[in-house]
């Protein structure tokens, strides 16, 4: 099989399996457009059924040839389509609607710059994605080389070729995106680079599906395709989306996470309310699943986002504590499947807690020079455009709005934003990195997709002022 039926074929099964797990979650509740449904299928089909696939090969030593996982493909597939059955769920209902803006000028206009910044990554990729090795170190040791040591040994490796020891360096990562190109490489037949390096262009279509639906369903088609051209506008995203690196990843699950909880805090229904709390613990379930941050940082901060919203839901009276006792044995069942294991498979293989280097390895204290090299990455080097500037102008003059209806989606972007930031102030490893101009990069990386989110819902609407 070549690459391109490889690629298709490869995602739309565990999407299909995600759609089915969208609509078991949602229900009859309307609450999603149909970009946030497509874009929620697409992140946690994929991402829940390779990491589900990896935990049982850990635990089992189960050989990851290209039949034992599509056998496993073809059983969660199965399994939501058997509970859809069960539950009586039709398989389409009608979404969220996205208000048609009546200016039709604006809406082809901003649909034309859209296609453009599509062909522009499209032609990029073409060239740095599909013709070139990817010559990033991080891309390549972490990423490709683990998916190809996965696709050689038929299992997940607890040692890394050139590591000294088992146990440490990247072996300790999660192993979810390399398994994802390693599944796509047992089906086309043979080991492709352009295959393996354009599995990240997928994250990026997320963002765009979740921002723009979000976006959209508040505000209108306009709005919500401008949303997306900016968000593609970035450039540091742009250069993720064309070479191996999980931070985009990170990015569509952070966002879909804060999304669902925002959501959830706003619902106007009973229906609506468990919908998007279902869709956030299931983002909240993966995040161990995909890097190290995910594990440290954004799924605990997930797991306080849940509480609160819990709590604020339950002040108003909006639910019972019946409802909350609910969601939160949802949300201890997912984590005993999807992280549990997890780490007790670390801690029995010795396996580091740490991002590559482990905790007790690591130096802390106030990093000199760093809060200038954050300051200057943010600001004076164009990765983000106008974005940082315009989200602290729009913080102040909209601030009733930004911590009134926004508060939940102001507050979570302001705490991932603060506790990756403020690892690289304390940590003399990550510290290093932020001075170079590196890992502070990837980590803003995570921030901005919801960031970009929070910008477009906060930005006055012309026509609103003139009305």
């Amino acid at each position: 099989m070549t690459p391109l039926p490889a690629l298709l074929i490869g995602l739309a099964l565990p999407a299909l399996t995600g759609w089915l797990c969208v609509r078991l979650l949602e229900r009859g509740a309307g609450s999603l457009s149909w970009p946030e449904r497509l874009g929620y299928a697409l992140l946690l089909g994929p991402a829940g059924t390779l990491w589900l696939t990896d935990l049982i090969s850990i635990w089992t030593s189960l050989p990851l040839t290209l039949w034992t996982m599509l056998a496993l493909q073809l059983l969660f597939l199965g399994l939501a389509a058997g509970l859809v059955r069960w539950q009586r769920l039709p398989l389409l209902v009608p979404a969220a609607p996205i208000a048609r803006d009546p200016k039709r000028w604006l809406v082809l206009g901003l649909g034309v710059l859209l296609t453009l910044s599509i062909l522009k990554l499209v032609l990029a990729g073409s060239v740095l994605t599909l013709q070139v090795p990817t010559f990033f170190d991080d891309a390549r040791d972490n990423w490709n080389l683990r998916a190809k040591v996965i696709v050689e040994t038929q299992h997940i490796p607890v040692q890394m070729p050139g590591e000294d020891g088992a146990g440490g360096g990247v072996a300790s990562y999660p192993s979810t995106l390399p398994l994802l190109k390693a599944w796509l490489v047992s089906l086309a037949g043979g080991w492709s680079e352009a295959l393996v390096n354009s599995v990240q262009s997928l994250w990026l279509v997320i963002a765009g599906l979740l921002v723009g639906g979000a976006v959209g369903r508040r505000r209108g088609s306009a709005w919500g395709l401008a949303a997306v051209t900016a968000l593609l506008g970035l450039p540091l995203l742009g250069i993720h989306a064309l070479h191996s690196y999980g931070d985009l990843m990170v990015a569509a699950f952070a966002t879909a996470t804060i999304l669902a909880f925002f959501e959830a805090d706003r619902a106007e229904s009973r229906e609506g309310f468990f919908a998007w709390l279902g869709l956030g613990i299931a983002a909240v379930a993966l995040l161990p699943a995909l890097k190290n941050e995910g594990l440290a940082v954004f799924f605990p901060s997930g797991l306080l986002l849940l509480g609160w919203v819990l709590w604020r839901s339950l002040r108003r009276g909006d639910s019972e504590r019946s409802d909350a006792l609910r969601a939160l044995m949802g949300a201890g069942i997912a984590v005993a499947v999807t992280t549990l294991p997890w780490l007790v498979f670390k801690w029995a293989q010795g396996l580091t807690f740490g991002n590559a280097h482990a905790i007790g390895e690591t130096g802390f204290g106030w990093q000199t020079g760093v809060l200038g090299a954050i300051s200057y990455h943010l600001f004076s080097e164009g990765n983000w455009l106008l974005l940082p500037g315009l989200a602290l102008v729009l913080l102040a003059l909209r601030r009733r709005l930004a911590f009134g209806p926004l508060l939940v989606l102001t507050l979570s972007c302001f705490w991932i934003f603060a506790a990756l930031s403020g690892l690289f102030l304390i940590s003399t490893d990550l510290g290093h990195e932020a001075l170079k101009q590196t890992g502070y990069g990837r980590a803003m990386v995570q921030v901005s997709v919801a960031w970009t989110l929070l910008v477009f819902l906060l930005l006055p609407d012309p026509r609103d002022e003139a009305a």
